[in-house]
């Protein structure tokens, strides 16, 4: 199965098999079918032999566009492998190549895309789909080749060996049509390196000549399992004539080659012209005239293994992008040439840690200052700093928290005091660096974690009404924002015998231990619902403690006695000291920081190397949460590509992250005024909206299936749904096509820069490549992208704009896109 079914342009018909499902795709005015092998979660549809271990998840959002009522549709994500696999190297897979479909009783002019080797014959190659038993001019199926010398066909036998790329011809006649596949023995094609092939990863060479006064016809093959512009294929002799290698075109004007090919057209019967803007397609075969000055002149025909006109990203660029999609919310042209000029990560990992932070509550005051705006402020205070804010690396991290020690305005209560929100998110802005004891001090005595997990007005047992401590945040600190369930070893695995963390009774008396707090005012305030009444500064203000509603009894904790007469400040301290000394917490939150940041499935050594930073930083102290977050993003498993190249590493990027990215790849310059029910449109549209405490994912999700059976998680997999992604993908769709947010309001890129590329396509790909994919856009993926473009360049049929647009939404909606690496 080539790539190209991986980035699918336009779907204009689907008609379900049983075995398959085949789509028609368009582009521009051309029509091309393929198989797509199609998993949605564990429910699958099989494709005959597909590529070993290729699973995928198929995800469709369809859009008008333009005059020919084309459709777009969305790649396949792949789940094994994380949606983590991608192609390696510069050569491409031959055995990935598509299946060909021979029609009952028509001819076929074929060639193999891969290399079938010395051994291949007939016999080995073919005679698994059809039977040797009735091979000839006689039965059922035959191939002849064509001999330029004698300028004849002749039938070859079932021990015959079939050569690199030559063409044959072939027709069979079973009575139905019959898919040919790679032989199981076919390996990529490797090629020659010289100064003529335009590829540096080198040519397939096919011998070219004429023996006589007259053109010489050649049947070549396509070599290779992806399209080839025939402009891309060079003409070599070892004379003055073409020693540099000449375009097809070159060769005709130096009389040497004819610059058209012919294809012959199974449907129609006739001989279809292949000319400089058209595309080799594999399995195909070309008729070429080669013309009499090639009389007795090595002359070679060169097809580059690798689209000429590759990458230009350097590997600066490629190494400052990784880093900025794992500690920013997208990299940007600028902020890739700054991690350049402070020279590397490390350097511009400290230039971060050392910004004083940017916090959001001022802005909110300033802009909204009206307690029933809080909320559009809060929106609005996040996405300015995301997008703007100089301090990325402190604003990723505080997002990376904020899914960890969750609060959410999806709470009746909380939800409609955005101010409170806003400062509980300052809370996370404030520490991203600084100590966890401190961080977690201040989590606690949030008003807006008070509210939401009801340690707010919590009171002091009452045996006499029957009344017991509020046991909700004294469950959740534990199991979710410290310890975690069960013990676990340095590495972030499981104590042998998974022995539990904490008991039912340490919840009961860590409930006690939080009694006494509410809301920083006069007075004590039973019902939280009434904290406006107390004034808008007991919204933003630590709670305060009210020594009359403490339980000041004596109580166990975690195996400790907390003597009787403490007071609720010092039964606080004691309880959260004994918790972020706790051995579980370096790996517990070690490990959801690098799956926020960086990868979901961290090896267990690179958890151990990042809680042991945790637990002693250079200067000894414990739980630094700056050191913590720099030893994340500069070990191996980070910052090494050879990572990238691992079938367990990457993570899927969150509907924030694409949309932040998105907009800060092509500055966007308008105000985000997202509303509450903006979640409608992604799932996820700003930080503390998540439906529980659980956060929008859990840290160990893992979808069933092919992931789950390889005891890989995927967390973000949680919030996909048929539904959400195409509402994210819809959403995604309308910005890039029509700079809005779904009518709510303007939303412009500024794709000055890649308008000014649009007349070179390899520029276009190149700007695309560093800014979205950090320089590891797949080469199928890039030859499409440029084939799309060179097909549909005309006016008549789609506007530049609408052109440039399609390709920059191809590109961002990929699956290669969706998966962080």
């Amino acid at each position: 199965m080539i790539y190209e079914s991986l980035l699918t342009p336009h779907i204009l018909g689907m008609t379900t098999q049983t075995d398959a499902v085949i789509a028609c795709l368009q582009f521009g005015n051309k029509q091309y079918s393929y198989s797509m092998h199609i998993y949605k979660f564990n429910t699958s549809v099989s494709l005959p032999r597909a590529p070993a271990g290729k699973l995928c998840h198929f995800f469709s959002i369809s859009r008008i566009l333009g005059r020919r009522n084309r459709r777009l549709c969305l790649p396949r994500l792949y789940p094994l492998a994380i949606f983590f696999g991608i192609l390696t190297g510069p050569l491409v897979s031959a055995t990935a190549a598509t299946n060909k479909v021979l029609e009952n009783n028509q001819w076929s002019m074929i060639s193999l895309p891969s290399d079938p080797g010395p051994s291949a014959t007939v016999q080995t190659v073919f005679a698994d789909d059809l039977p040797a038993s009735t091979y000839g001019v006689s039965g059922q199926w035959v191939v002849y080749g064509f001999n330029p010398v004698a300028g004849a066909y002749v039938e070859l036998t079932l021990a015959d060996s079939l050569e690199a790329a030559k063409g044959y011809w072939m027709i069979q006649a079973t009575g139905s049509a019959v898919a040919l596949d790679v032989p199981a023995a076919a390996t990529e094609f490797t090629g020659i390196i010289s100064e003529a092939c335009p590829s540096p990863e080198g040519c397939i060479a096919t011998s070219l000549s004429s023996d006589g006064a007259e053109e010489t016809w050649h049947l070549l093959g396509r070599a290779g399992d992806f399209s080839l512009p025939l402009s891309s294929t060079r003409v070599f002799t070892e004379n003055d004539i073409c020693n540099f290698g000449c375009s097809p075109t070159q060769a005709n004007s130096r009389n040497l080659m004819h610059d058209h090919f012919f294809s012959y057209d199974e449907a129609s019967g006739n001989y279809l012209d292949i000319n400089q803007t058209q595309f080799l397609e594999p399995w195909s075969a070309y008729w070429v005239a080669v013309l009499p000055r090639t009389r007795l002149l090595p002359g070679e025909w060169l097809q580059p293994i690798f689209t000429p006109g590759t990458t230009s990203v350097t590997t600066a660029q490629r190494d400052a992008a990784r880093l900025l999609n794992q500690a920013s919310f997208g990299p940007t042209e600028d902020q890739i040439n700054r991690v350049i000029q402070l020279g590397g990560a490390s350097a511009w990992i400290d230039d971060q840690l050392a910004k004083s932070p940017t916090l959001h509550l001022p802005v909110v005051n300033a802009r909204f200052p009206d307690v029933a705006d809080g909320h559009i402020g809060r929106y609005y205070a996040f996405w300015d700093h995301a997008l703007r804010a100089e301090d990325q690396l402190r604003q990723r991290v505080a997002f990376a928290l904020s899914e960890i020690m969750v609060v959410s305005d999806r709470s009746n209560i909380v939800g409609n005091h955005g101010q409170s929100l806003t400062a509980y998110y300052d809370v996370l802005v404030n520490n991203a660096f600084g100590n966890f004891r401190t961080l977690i001090e201040q989590v606690t005595l949030s008003p807006a974690m008070g509210v939401y997990l009801s340690m707010l007005a919590n009171s002091k047992p009452d045996n006499a009404t029957g009344r017991r401590a509020d046991e909700n945040y004294a469950r959740e600190i534990m199991q979710l924002f410290t310890i975690g369930l069960v013990e676990l070893n340095e590495d972030g695995t499981p104590k042998e015998g998974e022995p539990a963390t904490y008991t039912q009774t340490d919840v009961e008396n860590l409930a006690r231990i939080f009694t006494g707090w509410s809301w920083n005012a006069l007075q004590w305030e039973d019902d939280p619902r009434n904290g406006w009444r107390r004034g808008e500064n007991a919204f933003v203000s630590p709670m305060k403690a009210f020594a009359a509603h403490h339980d000041m009894d004596e109580k166990i904790f975690l195996n400790v006695p907390f003597a009787a007469g403490q007071t609720a400040q010092e039964d606080l301290a004691q309880s959260l000291n004994l918790l972020s000394d706790h051995p579980n917490v370096g790996p517990f939150i070690s490990r959801q920081l690098i799956q926020r940041l960086v990868t979901s499935n961290p090896s267990n050594a690179y958890v151990a190397r990042v809680a042991a930073v945790f637990d002693r930083n250079a200067g000894g102290e414990r739980g630094d949460l700056g050191a913590v977050v720099k030893a994340i993003l500069m070990d191996d498993e980070a910052r090494s590509t050879n990572t990238v190249q691992r079938s367990d590493y990457g993570k899927l990027r969150e509907p924030v992250l694409r949309l932040s990215h998105l907009w800060r790849a092509f500055n966007m310059q308008d105000d985000v005024n997202m509303g509450y029910n903006n979640g409608n449109q992604l799932s996820q549209h700003a930080p503390l909206t998540a439906n529980s405490v659980f956060n929008f994912f859990s840290p160990t999700f893992s979808p069933q299936g092919a992931m789950r059976d390889a005891k890989l998680v995927a967390p973000e997999f949680q919030i996909n749904s048929e539904t959400t992604i195409n509402n994210v993908n819809t959403t995604f769709m309308n910005m890039i096509q029509d700079d809005s947010f779904n009518s709510f309001f303007p939303a412009r890129l500024d794709l000055d820069a890649e308008r000014a590329l649009l007349d070179s396509p390899q520029g276009l790909i190149n700007r695309l490549d560093l800014v979205l994919f950090a320089g590891d856009m797949p080469p199928e993926m890039r030859r499409l992208l440029v084939r799309y473009l060179a097909e549909n360049d005309d006016p008549e049929d789609i506007s530049r704009e609408r052109l440039l647009r399609d390709v920059v939404a191809l590109t961002f909606l990929s699956a290669d896109y969706v998966i962080q690496r």
